[in-house]
């Protein structure tokens, strides 16, 4: 409740923590709803409906992406699950979608339906795709721990996805411009040490400023441990004092 999202059930609230920790957005769906066996991602088809969770009927256009089975809707992709399928106190078996959608369709079906959710407003946003499956095993291991679930094994995925490092690139300068710090290389190189992240210091001479590179791991975004940040915070705690202490112009 404390970040706004009411308890519904424990595998729902399992997904629900699972988006806070991770930022991955999840849906659960009661397998004994279905029609089919085959689920499907498409666009939708001009007339086709679905009542989503919220108990509304929305008119899909074919700029929307939706979740089939048996080619029917049965959830807005990216944006909220559909009532016939969701999980209930009668649900015994439960699939568990984790996926990664284009922020932009996801933003313009949103907007057309002014339907905004926690999921919509994290793929607007882009999420971390190196941890969808990590996300995906660990919501598995909590329901089977909460719900005194089985877990079946494998995973059945489809597309690629490039979970390569990211670099990003910056200088001492806009760094200590945008924070309005003054900020010394030791002091960056000191955070991002500690936070594990791996970094490189090129000296521009012309400049006599330091361009700093870091390569970021997709993979650590999201399990950094809290002590690390601690750490790093406790370490800098001087520096962060001297910039509550500037004046705002």
């Amino acid at each position: 409740m404390n970040e706004g999202i009411r308890p519904i059930n424990n595998v729902v609230d399992v997904t629900n923590y699972i988006l806070l920790y991770f930022g991955q957005p999840m849906h659960a769906f009661d397998l004994d709803t279905f029609d089919g066996s085959e689920i499907r991602v498409r666009e939708a088809r001009t007339g086709e409906t679905l009542v989503t969770l919220d108990g509304e009927e929305r008119e899909l256009a074919e700029t929307d992406l939706v979740i089939t089975v048996a080619d029917k809707p049965v959830a807005l992709a990216g944006v909220m699950g559909g009532q016939a399928t969701e999980i209930s106190e009668n649900s015994s078996r439960v699939v568990l979608e984790a996926a990664v959608f284009n922020g932009k369709s996801i933003r313009k079906t949103s907007g057309r339906l002014n339907l905004r959710s926690e999921s919509s407003s994290r793929f607007e946003k882009g999420i971390n795709v190196a941890t969808v499956n990590e996300a995906l095993d660990a919501a598995a291991s909590m329901i089977a721990e909460l719900a005194g679930a089985t877990v079946r094994k494998g995973i059945v995925s489809a597309g690629q996805l490039d979970t390569s490092d990211v670099e990003v690139s910056s200088t001492l300068a806009d760094v200590n411009r945008v924070l309005g710090t003054e900020l010394s290389y030791a002091d960056v190189e000191d955070v991002f040490r500690r936070l594990g992240l791996a970094f490189l210091e090129l000296q521009i001479a012309l400049l006599s400023a330091y361009h700093v590179v870091v390569g970021i791991s997709l993979s650590k975004q999201t399990s950094l441990k809290k002590s690390l940040v601690s750490m790093a915070m406790t370490a800098c705690q001087p520096v962060f004092q001297k910039m509550m202490e500037q004046p705002v112009n």
